[in-house]
């Protein structure tokens, strides 16, 4: 029957289908076969070790799952399926029971991973999660052709371990993020940045500190469009005319640029007066003092505030250059809300119609009994907005900050409160509602059809289950973006 069928339906067949159902095709019929395999082997996940707690010690598990590992990744960089793979993803294994020892030879699968990685020859993507990097990892990266995407979650050199990056490049790389936090201190990010051909720069993530923004021999990015930028604590704000090296910008973060009261560090609080923001810019997220230099932008459409928390009248005391007509979306971190205040910033932004909130304040909740959570109630604005919601708002999304991580027993009654928003409101196509504990989202089809779901966090659900969770919703609310 397989011959009645053209490949491209058989293709999308193959999208839509699970991996056990693609499997139990690739061997049981051998016309397809060529079909399914490239997608039973497109992306290769391996965990070189584990990673016991902060301070990074490495644990490796018994002989025997060493070798079965070694067996895998001799299979995976095999002529016949290393080919086929387009995306690696490199983490430390979750133990979940396993038996764990320290050892006197850390990298001795990490090690073979480097040294078959360019087996990968049609690698487009690779995530890094907590690796020790080696001289030999560094420069095989750069011997694989078809590399455009490397994001690094916090890494360090391996021990013992000089990294030269020499004039190795990395030259078909387009998307470059590197990331660390308290694992690492290691970071030479001017190492990285000698390694990419920066014509070719797309996106470029990096978290830099006060002394390299003195030292780092930064190029002219003339094509990247996404930047996000950590600048910890600014030397001083004149340090954002980095910028300057990213002329064609049109979507920039700017994070950890305050104290954690705001204050900006240096002499002012204010830009250089000379200082001209990228003219192509239409989505920012950045520190609250920035935001009348962003508004004053013609081109910027998306803006985010990542101050801790906002309160609502020296928001609108700040506005100061007149009515920002081209707003369509805002992301504002406020001490409190209130219905009233939809009011104030769809007059303050006539364009306004996707609208995101972080609420520190949990005195918004009424009856609200911490030892009892089952007597959780909606906070009364969001009761109110069913009917005062202004009618151009398309997308909602209001979450809750605590100063502690609470787990609920049962949902607080937002699936009730979504419905009745999103039947009242004719523009309303989505909802998202949660807190740490819970999560409700809900989406209206053109055809007024809506469609909820509900997640409530089971409190014996580890922390990297709740970020998961959270990664997935927020995936989910930016592709209703269809500019992002």
């Amino acid at each position: 029957m397989a011959e009645h069928f053209p490949n491209e339906l058989w293709l999308m067949a193959i999208d839509y289908a699970p991996k056990s159902a693609v499997m139990n095709l690739s061997l049981t019929n051998r016309r397809l076969c060529h079909l399914s395999r490239p997608h039973l082997f497109a992306q290769f996940d391996f965990h070189p070790y584990a990673c016991d707690g902060a301070d990074g010690n490495i644990k490796i598990p018994t002989q025997r799952v060493v070798n079965r590992a070694l067996k895998r990744l001799k299979f995976w960089a095999s002529d016949v399926i290393a080919p086929l793979v387009r995306v690696c993803k490199i983490s430390p294994f979750d133990p979940d029971g396993r038996k764990l020892s320290a050892t006197d030879n850390p990298h001795v699968l990490l090690g073979p991973f480097f040294d078959i990685i360019t087996s990968f020859t049609n690698l487009r993507a690779l995530f890094v999660d907590k690796v020790h990097l080696t001289q030999t990892g560094v420069l095989n990266l750069c011997l694989l052709p078809k590399l455009h995407t490397l994001h690094i979650e916090e890494y360090r050199l391996a021990p013992g371990q000089v990294v030269h990056f020499d004039s190795s490049k990395l030259q078909s790389l387009t998307h470059l993020r590197i990331h660390n936090d308290s694992w690492t201190t290691e970071t030479d990010h001017s190492a990285w940045i000698s390694l990419l051909c920066a014509e070719k720069i797309r996106t470029l993530e990096l978290t830099l500190n006060p002394p390299e923004l003195l030292n780092i021999d930064l190029p002219s990015f003339p094509h990247a469009q996404t930047i996000a930028v950590g600048l910890k604590l600014f030397a001083a704000p004149q340090n954002i005319r980095i910028l300057s090296k990213f002329p064609a910008v049109q979507v920039l973060s700017i994070q950890d640029a305050e104290r954690p009261y705001g204050e900006w560090v240096g002499p002012g609080s204010r830009l250089p007066l000379d200082f001209k923001w990228p003219g192509l810019l239409c989505r920012y997220s950045g520190p609250f003092q920035t935001m009348n230099d962003i508004l004053s932008i013609p081109t910027v459409t998306h803006l985010s505030l990542n101050k801790r928390s906002l309160h609502p009248p020296d928001f609108f005391q700040e506005l100061q250059h007149g009515t920002p007509r081209n707003i369509a979306s805002l992301s504002l971190p406020f001490k409190y809300f209130n219905n009233g205040l939809f009011d104030d910033l769809c007059g303050a932004f006539p364009a306004l119609t996707r609208v995101q909130l972080t609420i520190a304040n949990a005195e918004s909740f009424t009856g609200l009994n911490w030892d009892e959570f089952h007597d959780w109630k909606a906070p009364f604005f969001l009761e109110t907005l069913v009917t005062s919601l202004p009618a151009r708002i398309e997308q909602l999304s209001i979450h809750w900050n605590m100063d502690f991580e609470s787990v609920l027993d049962v949902l607080p009654p937002f699936r009730k409160l979504g419905d009745a928003l999103l039947e009242k409101h004719r523009a309303l196509n989505a909802l998202w509602l949660g807190m740490y504990g819970f999560t409700v989202r809900a989406r209206k089809s053109p055809d007024g059809q809506i469609t909820a779901e509900e997640m409530l966090i089971r409190e014996d659900e580890p922390h990297s289950v709740v970020l998961r969770i959270r990664r997935e919703f927020n995936s989910s609310w930016d592709a209703l973006d269809p500019h992002v």
